[in-house]
């Protein structure tokens, strides 16, 4: 009987590591490295992916558009043909009312089916990707509770991300949204964050968390609901005001059906992982204690101008992806040309970095001349790529009338439906009403297909909208200029971001030199 039941276990065991084997092999295979026009120069390291999750979309026949391939309880079911079901337990909707009851604090954990799936995808059928999570957040999380208490938000926002980047300091999205908090270049600069040749403070922890703070508690201000908040961070603060115009709803429940199928996706994903950290030894999912991320003991140089880190990876034999982890700022392999800055180095070589700084400091230093000759090159060869593509084709955003399908859109526009697909990361040629998609297509037929989507406010616009009221402030756009930067320069006049927009009607954050706005 002993035999019997040993022999039972090891089969089980045996099973269970069989299953996480082939699971790492398939997360390989189908891994893809997103790169933004420059980031073969960030240091970044590769080796964790960071990828979202993503709602599935399939055919009529196959189900809901937003809906997973499998419910909870046909997913957990299935783990008793396995012999599975008490390393995976089955969790019925009672207790997981409980489980999110224990640990709700001031944001809502809203439970429904939706969440419930994923639930069950995070501790059944992704158990790695939680594990992965767990294995992080002991870095991360300390920083992120210490500045969310500072700026008065809630606790529970460290989770949020986890669902932008997988606690993942380098990912980079499809859209060229960077760093643990996923930041666009333009709401990162807004937030105060440095993004040029040199230098991209999106990939620094404690900066870009500073940064995501304030941007959530400026969202904060403006909806008073942390579900909104949370859809806003997603899809944009213009996307979420529009659609409770649009549906007259407050609630992100409410106007589930109306918001993009990433967005519906989204707030479900932050309460099922929520649920998934802070439960997951319940579902027996534990940190690999031989995968646990830790911070590498570092000191630090100060370096005049421009000094080339490959040179000093060499000289003291250091590996190079150790400086990589070390300087995550940074986007090239050298510092900038001008002032003085910190590296951060192995702290085991700075001794011997001291003991020869003499000998090594002239090996590393690039001249100022050197190192503007290498910026103008760059610049010339990020013009002439822009020029080629400008010339082949133009980008242009497309909303779906009614009646229309995919074949006919890419009829109209020259492309192929394919083509389109691909553009919009489409898993089907479904499309629907209202649908918005991103289409290349040549000036020629550009002109030939539609004119241009809405014009900005023209002077005309504006000339009317001033009839309104004797006092209004019209500020015209200059180059450079963001919806921030506007709204800093009438501070003392209480001009908001969101008074901006709200002022103008404008549908997102994109503005154009010229253009005329009224800022009160």
């Amino acid at each position: 009987m002993t035999f019997t039941f040993t022999f039972t276990g090891f089969k089980k065991a045996l099973f269970i590591g069989l299953l996480a084997f082939l699971w790492v092999g398939l997360q390989q295979a189908n891994a893809q490295v997103v790169q933004e026009e420059d980031e073969e120069e960030y240091l970044l390291i590769d080796t964790i992916s960071g990828e979202q999750i993503e709602a599935v979309e399939y055919d009529e026949e196959d189900g809901p558009e937003d809906s997973l391939q499998y419910d909870t309880e046909e997913a957990i079911d299935s783990l008793q043909d396995v012999g599975m079901s008490t390393y995976i337990p089955k969790v019925p909707m009672e207790l997981l009312y409980d489980r999110l009851a224990c640990i709700e604090g001031e944001m809502p954990l809203f439970l429904n089916k939706r969440v419930a799936s994923f639930i069950d995808y995070f501790v059944v059928r992704n158990r790695n990707y939680t594990q992965t999570m767990l294995e992080r957040k002991q870095v991360y999380f300390p920083l992120f509770e210490k500045y969310l208490a500072q700026y008065g938000l809630p606790d529970e926002l460290k989770y949020l991300s986890i669902v932008e980047s997988g606690l993942h300091y380098g990912a980079v999205s499809k859209s060229g949204a960077v760093g643990l908090w996923q930041f666009m270049t333009p709401t990162g600069k807004d937030m105060g964050l440095q993004i040029d040749y040199y230098i991209d403070e999106r990939l620094d922890p404690e900066k870009s968390t500073i940064a995501a703070c304030k941007y959530l508690k400026m969202l904060y201000r403006v909806f008073g609901d942390w579900e909104l908040v949370l859809a806003a961070y997603n899809c944009g603060l213009g996307k979420i005001q529009a659609t409770k115009r649009k549906t007259g709803k407050q609630h992100f429940w409410d106007m589930y059906d109306a918001l993009p199928q990433e967005t519906r996706a989204y707030v479900p994903q932050f309460v099922a992982l929520t649920y998934a950290t802070n439960f997951a030894f319940l579902h027996n999912i534990y940190p690999d204690a031989d995968s646990i991320l830790v911070v590498p003991g570092s000191d630090t140089i100060m370096v005049n101008g421009s000094a080339d880190l490959e040179k000093l990876s060499a000289a003291l034999n250091i590996p190079f992806h150790k400086i990589k982890i070390l300087n995550p700022t940074l986007r090239r392999y050298k510092t900038p040309h001008f002032g003085t800055h910190v590296v951060r180095i192995p702290k085991e070589y700075k001794e011997e970095l001291v003991a020869r700084r003499s000998e090594i400091m002239p090996l590393i230093t690039i001249s100022e001349s050197e190192a503007l000759l290498a910026m103008a090159q760059h610049d010339r060869q990020k013009s002439v790529r822009k020029k080629s593509n400008n010339s082949q084709q133009n980008w242009v955003r497309v909303k779906v009338k009614r009646g229309e399908n995919l074949f006919a859109i890419a009829n109209k526009y020259g492309v192929s439906a394919k083509e389109i697909k691909s553009w919009n990361n489409l898993r089907t040629t479904k499309v629907r009403s209202g649908q918005t998609l991103k289409i290349a297509t040549t000036e020629k037929l550009l002109a030939k297909a539609t004119t241009k989507p809405e014009e900005k406010n023209t002077e005309k616009e504006v000339s009317e909208k001033s009839k309104k009221s004797n006092n209004v402030i019209v500020h015209e756009v200059r180059p450079g200029d963001t919806l921030w930067r506007i709204s800093q320069q009438y501070k003392d006049k209480g001009v908001t971001v969101e008074d901006i927009i709200r002022l103008n009607d404008l549908k997102d954050r994109k503005i154009v030199a010229g253009q005329k706005l009224i800022v009160g």
